[in-house]
């Protein structure tokens, strides 16, 4: 007959160390340090002229956007000040920060 569940967490260097095994990396001591793996090897640095993942992950971690949502999902500006349209909608004029 093995230990029982009960048995095992009781004891309190047991409970102790589970807790400590079960801690995320990120609270054993390392601050400000993220690392990231890409899926893949980037096939180029442009996000416009290639659609795959790892590079529009890339661009948005290096480049700014013109225009960014917030948490409800509305578009607000990023990079812009702002924007106007011509009054015949076909040209828009785009003033940086």
């Amino acid at each position: 007959m093995g230990i029982s569940r009960r048995a095992f967490l009781a004891g309190s260097a047991t409970v102790a160390g589970a807790a400590a095994i079960a801690a995320p990396a990120i609270a054993q001591g390392r601050k400000n340090v993220l690392r990231y793996i890409p899926p893949s090897n980037l096939a180029g640095i442009d996000p416009v002229l290639t659609s795959g993942a790892p590079v529009r992950n890339h661009g948005y971690q290096i480049y700014d956007t013109l225009f960014g949502m917030d948490r409800r999902f509305e578009v607000r500006p990023q990079m812009a000040e702002g924007a106007e349209q011509s009054s015949d909608g076909l040209t828009w004029t785009i003033r940086l920060r």
